[in-house]
């Protein structure tokens, strides 16, 4: 199914919820006609601003490819888990990933970390795990709500508006993983940032 970009419902929701005097997305069914069916994400439209980072960012990281990617976030969260989990990290938001040299190839490598922004000192980090601050940044942004099978529409608007703008990215992309119910819920929200010159 085809992903919808609607700024008005996603707005509503992230505002609180929906509200009754809302505008429908789609017309009620007529008489013997079947409902429309729900979008598969949802994906608002491209905007540009200055982000702030973390003073203290917990993270793992490994150089890989978009092709080699899942089983390379799959070797990276446990440990990011594990340290939530013993108390020693204390997070201040959520999942972060960030790309270092992504392109659209999916052969070529790049550098993945992933982490979360923290409380305080965290002290050592554990098993090869850094922590460092992550710098604000100037990015072309979208918010994408959705099953993380339709997140490359996502990162297709955002460039085809990026690009449309003349707005020249850096190189660094970060995910923000604002809410989070499985890879297959079309529930996600993720802030999607495109760091520009």
């Amino acid at each position: 199914m085809k992903c919808l970009v609607n700024w008005t419902a996603l707005m509503l929701w992230i505002g609180g919820g929906w509200s009754a005097a809302a505008e429908p997305a789609t017309r009620p069914a007529e008489s013997g006609q079947q409902a429309a069916q729900p979008a598969a994400c949802l994906v608002t439209p491209m905007r540009v601003g200055q982000f702030k980072g973390s003073d203290s960012y917990y993270y793992v990281e490994a150089e890989t490819t978009f092709t080699d990617l899942k089983q390379t976030i799959d070797q990276l969260l446990p440990k990011i888990e594990a340290a939530i989990n013993s108390g020693r990290v204390q997070p201040q938001g959520g999942l972060i990933f960030v790309y270092h040299g992504a392109t659209t190839d999916p052969s070529k490598s790049f550098r993945l970390q992933v982490g979360v922004p923290t409380r305080g000192a965290v002290g050592e980090a554990p098993d090869g795990a850094m922590i460092r601050q992550l710098q604000p940044l100037r990015a072309a942004s979208v918010i994408f709500s959705g099953e993380l099978l339709d997140l490359p529409q996502a990162y297709q608007k955002l460039y085809a508006e990026l690009f449309a703008a003349g707005l020249i990215p850096t190189g660094e992309t970060r995910e923000l993983y604002l809410y989070w119910e499985g890879p297959e819920s079309s529930n996600n929200v993720v802030l999607i940032l495109a760091a520009v010159k």
